[in-house]
């Protein structure tokens, strides 16, 4: 299956953590269907969907804010990507992935607010 694919390919240990980016990705791919509904000269539709594609551009989730076209496509892959061990592996602070988990689990590494 594919979930199962996706939590052993970025080491996602928990299936809640799954379920709620695949919720998200559905929620945010039901919002791009209503918006394509509307007409597309509509104020609120332009409104939401750069308000849309900012907050996933800005989350790092889609590569660019230019087309809606993007966030039909989100995948939980996306929002994997993003996690605390796999940003640790791409900075190169943990040579693999399960080294980044162990030490995020662990503690050895926190991030904290300013």
């Amino acid at each position: 299956r594919q979930e199962v694919r996706v939590m052993r390919r970025y080491h996602v240990q928990s299936r809640e953590d799954y379920d709620k980016y695949n919720t998200l990705c559905g929620k945010v791919t039901q919002i791009v269907a209503k918006l394509k509904m509307l007409k597309s000269n509509d104020p609120a539709r332009i409104q939401a969907t750069e308000q849309i594609l900012k907050k996933l551009y800005e989350m790092g989730v889609i590569p660019t804010e230019k087309n809606l076209s993007l966030c039909e496509k989100l995948a939980v892959s996306a929002f994997c990507r993003r996690r605390l061990p796999e940003v640790m592996v791409r900075l190169r602070m943990a040579q693999t992935l399960k080294e980044a988990v162990t030490s995020v689990s662990y503690t050895h590494l926190t991030l904290q607010t300013i």
